[in-house]
């Protein structure tokens, strides 16, 4: 059988049934399709939905995003989402799915956990935000930066040179340094993404790049 309920609270907007040939045979699988809300399970038959590769993440994890420049988010909401997401896919309240069902929940899942971690980590965020929002994609390999903040990584470079061959005190310094720019940085971000600013915001996010590897080679010194 196929699940005749409306989607929608509007009939007129429930998008018509897949036929057989585009659900490969498998005439008693439901697809609901919805621009406006992600569908993992049907609301009413509870057969299991596929998520679209390209899915926005901010739509995904029901984060409110006026033109999706919201960089500032709820990381408690974020995880509460999350883990709601998954407990709805998770194998074991998947027993009696068919075996398209199934899959459909293996890959969701990984969807899932790929937004979750680009969202939970604001550096990822601000490149994820910066693609979705933009178009502007930064490649860390080649980025084309300020020769002013050139000047300053390569004197923050020799700096932690020096802190690595000299002691603790001199890297817990500049760590705390770096950990305090991000901070400033991460508040930037959040004013030139409510601003529509898509140059500003490359910039900072370049900036990020190289704090945040900065962070990570004295971290990494430490151990």
């Amino acid at each position: 059988w196929k699940c005749d309920k409306p989607l929608y609270e509007n009939q007129q907007q429930q998008p018509k049934q897949q036929d057989s040939n585009v659900t490969n045979g498998l005439n008693n699988q439901v697809l609901h399709n919805n621009n406006n809300k992600i569908i993992i399970n049907c609301p009413h038959c509870q057969a299991v939905q596929p998520v679209d590769d390209n899915v926005d993440y901010f739509q995904l994890f029901n984060i409110e995003q006026q033109q999706q420049q919201n960089y500032d988010i709820d990381l408690d909401y974020l995880r509460k989402n999350y883990l709601s997401l998954q407990q709805n896919i998770h194998p074991d309240m998947n027993i009696n799915r068919s075996n398209i069902e199934n899959e459909f929940s293996s890959k969701n899942s990984s969807i899932i956990n790929d937004g979750y971690k680009i969202l939970r980590d604001p550096y990822q965020r601000a490149i994820y935000m910066l693609h979705s929002v933009f178009n502007i994609i930064i490649d860390e390999a080649n980025v084309d930066s300020e020769p002013e903040l050139l000047l300053e990584i390569m004197e923050l470079n020799e700096e932690i040179e020096m802190a690595i061959n000299d002691n603790d005190y001199s890297k817990q310094m500049i760590m705390e340094k770096l950990e305090e720019n991000i901070e400033k940085l991460k508040k930037n971000l959040t004013i030139a993404f409510n601003e529509l600013n898509g140059d500003e915001a490359r910039k900072l996010t370049v900036r990020y790049s190289y704090y945040k590897n900065a962070l990570a080679k004295l971290k990494s010194s430490s151990l």
